[in-house]
């Protein structure tokens, strides 16, 4: 988990938020509940999403944006600016 933590901090939110939503609106509204399996949520689905991101080589892009694009620049690709 501890090589996971920016992505966790990063997409924690996203996912704790729609489970508590999916949830109550299945009338699951115990607080335990809720924060063990927002707990959970928070966890497991940043770790897939980060690996499954490096599987289809989209990591850089997604949590590393400017070291994407700085090596972009420096293999003579240029950026259209708008």
């Amino acid at each position: 988990v501890g090589s996971y933590t920016l992505e966790i901090y990063l997409l924690h939110t996203y996912f704790v938020t729609a489970c508590r939503t999916i949830f109550r609106k299945f009338g699951i509204g115990n607080s335990y509940t809720l924060i063990v399996l927002g707990t959970l949520t928070g966890l497991i689905f940043p770790i897939v999403i980060t690996v499954v991101s490096k599987k289809v080589k989209l990591y850089g892009v997604l949590f590393t944006p400017y070291k994407s694009v700085k090596r972009l620049q420096t293999q003579g690709a240029p950026l259209k600016n708008d």
